[in-house]
């Protein structure tokens, strides 16, 4: 008959994996967020803490309505087109 592996057992197996896919997740993400508050200069390699004047320079930038307006129809026609293809596919 065969033992059922206790739940220790599973989650050391498993260890290896979930610490390789938080870690590839989780740096990535926070590096993002962190950089989102500095103003790097590349070609010197200085970074200066902006805080939020860089969502600021975005949020307030004359063009930014238009591009999130463009954004918003472009995924939607995109969304609407896959999901009329899958189903047609599907069916």
């Amino acid at each position: 008959m065969l033992r059922k592996k206790g739940t220790g057992t599973i989650l050391l197996c498993l260890m290896p994996s979930l610490l390789l896919l938080s870690f590839m997740i989780l740096y990535p993400t926070a590096n993002i967020v962190l950089g989102a508050f500095y103003e790097i200069n590349y070609v010197g390699g200085r970074e200066s803490f902006v805080g939020l004047e860089n969502f600021r320079a975005a949020f307030f930038e004359e063009d930014f309505l238009q591009i999130l307006k463009q954004t918003g129809l472009f995924t939607g026609i995109v969304l609407s087109l896959v999901l009329v293809i899958s189903m047609g596919i599907a069916v």
